[in-house]
């Protein structure tokens, strides 16, 4: 027979479960804004599980499961904060490129082939 306590941390773990099962969809769909909305969520089932733990015993199944899918959810975060970085390089090279180079001037001090001259104001 299970104690109140030991029920409202199956509840607590039950529902922090459901959180990451659905942020780890969000990520592995790509769908980083829809992760982050969950983040207050799954902060609030964290809170109520630590809160729960001290009067109970958490059986080996509930955290067996809570640490396989927080592994998950490390990963799949972990991959989407490494891809979002690489895009973020990407984007900021391209915009370093196609910003006029300073100096690229030919013998006759005319701009070098390819660079468009750049004017440069400044208005009160």
């Amino acid at each position: 027979m299970s104690t109140a306590p030991d029920h409202i941390l199956q509840d607590a773990a039950s529902r922090l479960a459901q959180v990451l099962i659905a942020e780890n969809a969000a990520l592995a769909a790509g769908d980083l804004i829809g992760a982050a909305r969950l983040l207050p969520e799954k902060n609030a089932a964290a809170d109520a599980l630590r809160a729960a733990l001290p009067n109970a015993s958490p059986d080996a199944g509930i955290t067996a499961r809570l640490k396989r899918l927080s592994q998950e959810n490390a990963e799949r975060l972990s991959l989407a904060i490494e891809v979002q970085g690489r895009i973020l390089e990407l984007v900021a090279r391209a915009a370093r490129q196609s910003m006029p180079q300073a100096g690229q001037y030919g013998r006759r001090g005319t701009t070098a082939p390819g660079m468009a001259a750049q004017a440069i104001t400044l208005r009160a």
